[in-house]
């Protein structure tokens, strides 16, 4: 019974850690395609950078320059430029939205792990888990010197005895 609970136990411990890594990397997928498509869109905007410089220079070489704002195609590549920027914006929110959407599932997943394990604790309440006792170290003492007693004859520290008192003998007669 208790190897089959635990060849349970790990086959749900091992869907939950699969589920885990295939949410996380479908999350990292997404979120780099949309970070290739920022990419993308950066790229577009310095290209036309590149073309409003090469015709403000085209620009300066006529003989009677004029205003490089009032020219078509600066107006129509600053347009485009703000266009953009406007897309590169919508696509880091989509990113923020994409990981949020995924903690959700996470947080999701997490609470019904813990709900079926609240269910499944509450049909064994009545038989509780033993717990390993724990052995507590007993305490170590110093053990002191015995003192010898006191030689009752005398209350003289200097003619106290040391060891043992001698027996004396009495006499068996009654």
């Amino acid at each position: 019974m208790a190897q089959s609970d635990f060849w349970d136990r790990l086959k749900k411990r091992l869907v939950e850690v699969s589920t885990a890594a295939a949410d996380f990397t479908e999350e990292q997928a997404i979120i780099g395609k949309i970070k290739f498509d920022i990419l993308t869109l950066k790229r577009k905007i310095d290209r036309s950078l590149l073309e409003i410089g090469a015709r403000v220079r085209e620009i300066s070489h006529e003989k009677s320059p004029g205003n490089p704002l009032n020219d078509r195609q600066v107006k129509d590549e600053l347009d485009l430029i703000g266009d953009l920027e406007v897309q590169i914006e919508r696509k880091k929110r989509e990113i923020n939205e994409v990981a949020d959407e995924f903690r959700k599932r996470k947080d999701a997943r997490e609470r019904e792990k813990n709900a079926s394990e609240s269910r499944r604790q509450s049909r064994y309440e009545s038989k509780p888990e033993p717990t390993p006792a724990k052995k507590t170290p007993k305490p170590r003492v110093k053990k002191e010197a015995a003192k010898p007693p006191l030689d009752a004859a005398s209350d003289d520290p200097a003619k106290k005895k040391r060891g043992r008192p001698k027996k004396t003998e009495t006499s068996g007669e009654v």
